[in-house]
């Protein structure tokens, strides 16, 4: 489910979904899976464009306790186009997980990562006729 808005310069979305699924992979048993993001994006000028995101999603077991986790996340970047053919951006993200298992408590992880990404455009190959 989600909903969005379209301004004059940029754009507002927000999603949310709520679901059952069976256990497949790490997790084994039945989970409830509940996540809520959001982004913002806004055209700053003919070759500049940014955007500011934001999540939080939560992951529970419904039968037994194995493994429940919780998520919340963050980003911002921007985007500039120097030349017809050569791009750039930079962003960041933010991500913090915690995690508890039925015999032990508390496993947490927390990343910070930038990004810094120069893109050059060329003509098509053709490589046949």
């Amino acid at each position: 489910t989600g909903l969005s808005k379209r301004f004059q310069n940029g754009n507002l979305s927000i999603q949310y979904s709520n679901e059952v699924s069976s256990g497949l992979g790490v997790v084994r048993s039945v989970t409830r899976d509940e996540e809520v993001t959001g982004q913002l994006t806004q055209v700053l000028s003919e070759n500049t464009s940014s955007y500011v995101r934001a999540g939080y999603s939560s992951t529970k077991s419904l039968s037994g306790n194995e493994v429940d986790t919780v998520a919340t996340a963050a980003g911002a970047g921007i985007s500039v186009r120097f030349l017809e053919w050569l791009e750039g951006s930079l962003s960041y993200d933010y991500l913090k997980q915690t995690s508890e298992t039925g015999t032990r408590l508390g496993k947490e992880g927390e990343r910070n990562r930038y990004l810094l990404t120069l893109t050059a455009t060329g003509p098509s190959w053709r490589i046949m006729k």
